[in-house]
């Protein structure tokens, strides 16, 4: 099993069907977040494959007050930073999410036939 590509596709399966938020893929609640497996990257290596997704546009990120954007490496590591909290302490318009890019579905789907049956 190659790990990269196994954290590649939780990490679209996460934000498949719905925006997730960056800082989501951090949390030592994951798994219960996203009712899937963890990861199972370091910080470091999330960060890095990361940048490579949005950079190869795999993942696009959204704000509501700058809209979709491919993040730079600092942006990625500040979202993955970003509060967690509720209205009123955190401004939502400021929270940065993440989806899967129409493009990538195919790239999705053939992962997919390779990990989904490890997660059942």
């Amino acid at each position: 099993m190659d790990r990269l590509a196994r954290a590649e596709y939780l990490v679209m399966r996460y934000a498949i069907e719905l925006a997730t938020q960056l800082r989501v893929l951090v949390s030592p609640d994951l798994e219960l977040i996203v009712n899937e497996a963890g990861h199972g990257l370091e910080r470091d290596e999330l960060e890095s494959l990361l940048q490579q997704m949005f950079s190869t546009k795999t993942l696009v990120a959204h704000t509501r007050t700058r809209g979709y954007f491919t993040p730079s490496a600092k942006e990625i590591a500040a979202a993955l930073d970003e509060p967690k909290g509720e209205l009123p302490d955190i401004d939502p318009r400021l929270q940065t999410y993440y989806t899967v890019t129409t493009p990538s579905l195919e790239r999705f789907r053939e992962l997919e036939r390779l990990y989904s049956d490890e997660d059942e």
